[in-house]
């Protein structure tokens, strides 16, 4: 199909992209508007053309509306682009010299070796929306790590001092009980780096301590869906200005973040009914009251799971002014009496149902939580197991296991 443009006085423009990428468009300068009918070339707004006069000098436009039209009846697909006339100065800044004192940005993710898994993913979606090597940092992941030989504290200092950071907090059980995290957290308050909150399955704001501020929302796997979604993709907008990424489609982000979100849940469920042969009952169940595992499961966490499956589905935890926190299930008091004593201990019970990911919390309180698909299972396993009797009121059944 022959050019549209080709009757008119055409010249070679250099379209440089967002992305540092160069093109050659033979187009037409017409005022505030540039007109081409190349579209193997991906123009877009922000981009910005080069135009070389007679003389040597040179002229640069910015794209503010790209104006692409369908063709038809003999016209091909063209672009008809709104621009504004910039200065040499600011063009050539902005292109080709950087300001010195700005320094890279660059994303640290603190977080447990124990939680690997979730940091592979987390890592696969940050590559999908298109993070360049070495814009992130995740020694978990290969590829992702420090240089080889360096020490890792000496390395995370210097990233402090050079590096416009981000610190991604990845949270969890493991998380506070890793020494080197908790060092991390440390070093990243002192520094005063900007700081997002990923909350892994199973950890609530309630189970945040030290440095980082509770009160700072963040993104929580026990959200409701459309909010954890509307979270990410925050986070997702804040890396693609923070380090200029090239302008992800919405179709094609919906996807990586969909994607990302059912293989943690898939991760989470994995984890939680990993080797079911070591959590088989036999003979007389004896209540563990000394080191918490999945494999020996203390009566309170499991009268909590069995009474909220045998109602509503759900663990309510309140506190209010000058009172200690209550715990229930589908109704039921579980507290002889309101001492702090009786409240860490049912508080305690929940924190390991949440642990195991066998509840989750729905809204953004901390104060209900719903069981799991993989928590029902396990409240059928231990009620069959343990023989508990929810026609009783708990408090009298409990006795039975004292």
């Amino acid at each position: 199909m022959r050019s549209m443009l080709s009757a008119f006085p055409t010249e070679k423009l250099v379209l440089h992209k967002m992305d540092g990428s160069t093109a050659s468009v033979i187009a037409l300068v017409d005022r505030n508007m540039i007109h081409t009918d190349d579209v193997t070339v991906s123009i877009e707004e922000g981009d910005i053309y080069e135009r070389t006069l007679p003389n040597g000098a040179k002229e640069y436009f910015r794209i503010l509306d790209r104006g692409f039209y369908k063709g038809d009846h003999g016209i091909p697909d063209n672009y008809q682009s709104r621009v504004e006339k910039v200065s040499k100065n600011a063009a050539e800044r902005e292109l080709f010299q950087p300001d010195a004192d700005e320094k890279p940005h660059k994303l640290f993710i603190s977080h447990s070796s124990k939680d690997k898994e979730y940091m592979e993913a987390l890592a696969e979606m940050l590559e999908d929306i298109g993070m360049p090597d070495g814009s992130f940092v995740c020694t978990s992941v290969p590829g992702h790590g420090i240089p080889g030989g360096s020490k890792i504290f000496d390395w995370l200092r210097e990233q402090f001092l050079t590096c416009d950071l981000r610190v991604l907090f990845a949270l969890s059980q493991n998380y506070y009980n890793s020494a080197a995290s908790l060092n991390e957290m440390g070093a990243a308050w002192v520094t005063k780096a900007t700081d997002t909150l990923l909350l892994l399955p199973g950890f609530s704001f309630s189970d945040i301590q030290g440095c980082v501020d509770p009160r700072e929302m963040g993104i929580s796997f026990g959200m409701e869906e459309a909010e954890l979604k509307h979270r990410l993709n925050e986070f997702k907008d804040a890396l693609i200005s923070e380090h200029h990424l090239p302008v992800i489609t919405q179709a094609r982000w919906e996807r990586h973040r969909d994607k990302f979100i059912k293989t943690i849940r898939e991760i989470a469920e994995k984890k939680a009914t990993t080797d079911e042969s070591e959590d088989h009952i036999e003979g007389d169940y004896t209540p563990v009251v000394g080191q918490y595992d999945v494999g020996n499961i203390p009566v309170e966490p499991a009268f909590l799971l069995v009474y909220a499956a045998a109602g509503n589905g759900q663990i309510m935890k309140v506190q209010t002014l000058g009172s200690p926190t209550q715990v229930s299930a589908s109704g039921k008091e579980f507290m002889a009496d309101m001492s702090q004593r009786e409240s860490a201990r049912w508080v305690e019970a929940l924190d390991l149902l949440i642990t195991w990911g066998w509840v989750k919390a729905v809204g953004h309180k901390g104060q209900i939580f719903e069981l799991t698909g993989t928590g029902y299972k396990k409240a059928d396993w231990l009620k069959e197991g343990m023989q508990i009797n929810t026609d009783n009121e708990p408090l009298e059944e409990l006795q039975e296991f004292e």
